[in-house]
């Protein structure tokens, strides 16, 4: 995939700054050359990002694991920016002590503005796994800066780019949510979008490696570069849905059956018997290809919280959730049948 990640994608487009080179005997004009390079390839990759994204939605937190607060927490960092003159601060000081700050007054109005939200939108809840939805109205929530999980109190005073800024409401709302509120998403506005009962766990059927569509991939050399050399487990499975079949095939090098090493995805228009979309996803630092639901990779992974696929909102198709793992940031949405086009999944790293 050219996007594969909203974490890396906004990592790579930080890093984009010129920076001096540590070898000295390097020249200044080619150090110029190849910061001016990144920058280049840096705003391509962000320009990608952005024309491929056609919505996005935040993922539900719970500070019960991160501050021991019973609150369920929606951080929407990602879509506000942050400055330090003193009149445009989005907490009461330049340097703050608290791990949990309402923000109220001046500075509630300041954060619904530079989020473009109001008091009259609502905050609408989804768990994928339950099928729950949990609507709060903004105007009933409280707005919060949050310390990050990676800091402590006992380091601060701590500048404004050290919170996660946010919605936070009772965590008893959501009773019905899973543990830790997995798999759960949250979309803002006057409407909810959600499509009630349209992402569907995938049940996996095990098929041979034959009946794998391989021969019908535009990826074929790719894959044949970038698999493992010493395979010691090769596996297929499919699952059909909304007039699509997913296809996917691991590759494990080692015996840890927990690792898959490399992952081909293929979905098929099943009316049409075309290729609808080719996917690779490597094992990366950071990401991996998740284990699949039901045991199917790892009989003790019996559990179906994993891939999801189907309608998640009003108004766009079809689409795919939860076949890579990620230490930082989050998935995508991917659409089924649009290829490289997703709904970004936002969520402040730092929790």
């Amino acid at each position: 995939m050219k996007i594969k990640s909203l974490f890396l994608l906004f990592l790579v487009a930080a890093a984009c700054s010129p920076a001096k080179s540590a070898d000295k005997r390097k020249t200044e004009h080619k150090s110029s050359v190849a910061s001016e390079q990144s920058v280049e390839d840096s705003e391509e990759i962000v320009n990608d990002y952005q024309a491929n994204m056609v919505a996005y939605v935040f993922n539900l937190v719970d500070l019960k694991d991160i501050h021991e607060k019973d609150l369920a927490f929606v951080p929407v960092t990602d879509v506000i920016q942050l400055s330090d003159h003193k009149d445009s601060l989005l907490t009461p000081a330049l340097h703050n002590s608290s791990d949990y700050i309402a923000l109220t007054g001046k500075l509630r109005a300041r954060f619904l503005k530079r989020s473009g939200y109001t008091e009259n939108d609502s905050i609408f809840a989804y768990n994928l796994e339950n099928d729950k939805l949990v609507r709060v109205a903004v105007k009933d929530a409280e707005v919060a800066a949050v310390l990050n999980a990676y800091s402590r109190t006992n380091d601060c005073p701590c500048d404004q780019y050290l919170y996660m800024f946010g919605f936070t409401m009772p965590r008893s709302l959501f009773a019905e949510f899973p543990e830790h509120f997995r798999n759960s998403f949250v979309d803002l506005g006057q409407q909810n979008r959600f499509v009630p009962g349209g992402m569907k766990a995938i049940h996996w059927k095990k098929i041979s490696n034959d009946q794998f569509p391989f021969s019908k991939s535009s990826r074929q050399a790719e894959v044949r570069a970038l698999r493992p050399q010493k395979v010691a487990k090769k596996y297929s499975a499919a699952y059909e849905i909304d007039g699509y079949k997913i296809f996917v095939q691991d590759y494990i090098e080692s015996l840890d059956v927990m690792h898959v090493d490399f992952r081909h995805v293929m979905i098929v228009d099943v009316k049409t018997n075309t290729i609808v979309k080719d996917m690779l996803m490597e094992s990366s630092e950071g990401v991996n290809p998740a284990p699949l639901n039901g045991g199917l990779s790892y009989d003790e992974w019996t559990d179906y919280g994993s891939q999801f696929a189907g309608q998640l909102l009003t108004g766009f198709s079809s689409v795919i959730f939860g076949f890579e793992n990620f230490s930082f940031g989050g998935d995508a949405f991917y659409f089924m049948a649009e290829d490289d086009k997703f709904i970004a999944f936002h969520t402040d790293s730092r929790h």
